[in-house]
Parts: C-alpha cells; structure tokens; sequence
C-alpha cells in the first residue's frame, strides 16, 4: 500500500510520466527499490505510458545497519559500474550515479544530509557538501 502510494505521488509529475530521474533517500536496501520500479512500471503500463519505463536502478547499501541509503531509479541509460559512494565516512549517505542524457554522461549525487537539528554547528553537513 506503501509503494503504491509513493508511486501515485512520483507518476503525479511529468504530465503522468513521472521523472526521468529520481534521487532517493533513506532507502533499505536494493529489494525497497525493485518494487518500487516494479509498481512505478506496472502504473506506467496501465496509464498509457508503457514505453516510459523505469529500467535502471543505481545503489550501493550502507554499513551502519541503519537502512538509510540514497538509491537512483531511471528511465535513462546508465553507467553502472561507475556507480560510488563519496566520502571517507563509509557511512553510505552520498551515492554518485553516472547517467546517459543526448551521448552524454551525467553525473547525479544522491546525498542524505544530516539534519540542522542534530547538526548545531553544521560541521557535518559541510563535511558532505565538501565531499559532494
């Protein structure tokens, strides 16, 4: 029921299409993202935009244990292997993604930064706008 109302809200966009790229965060794991291009794509089917597809999924799970992984789902081609997580912290919060737009590379970063609510000092958040 979850999903199927994250994708009613994400199809809302691009004239029913929905975008061509999302940056997700605080994603659980790879399978979270599956079904989510599962039921973005069967949405799709049943609206009349079939060949709108969402074929491509870019991820790289956390260490931490605390399921908040940033993820990328397209419709574009990507660069799968070029897929990377920035920073020294390995805490997986930012995901670097490599995408194909008119034969060029696009570069998307996918960054989960830590709230100014925890972060007073902003010493954190600098810390992942400098490794953006």
């Amino acid at each position: 029921k979850k999903v199927g109302r994250l994708a009613d809200a994400l199809l809302m966009m691009n004239g029913g299409a929905g975008p061509d790229i999302m940056a997700l965060v605080e994603v659980e794991s790879l399978r979270c993202l599956e079904v989510l291009q599962e039921k973005l794509n069967e949405k799709l089917a049943a609206n009349g935009f079939a060949d709108r597809k969402y074929e491509n999924i870019l991820f790289r799970g956390d260490n931490t244990g605390r399921r908040f992984a940033p993820g990328i789902i397209t419709r574009l081609p990507v660069i799968a292997d070029k897929t990377k997580k920035l920073g020294g912290r390995g805490n997986g919060r930012i995901l670097r993604g490599h995408i194909t737009v008119n034969d060029h590379e696009l570069i998307v970063i996918a960054a989960h930064f830590t709230s100014r609510v925890t972060d007073t000092d902003g010493k954190r958040r600098m810390s992942y706008a400098n490794d953006c």
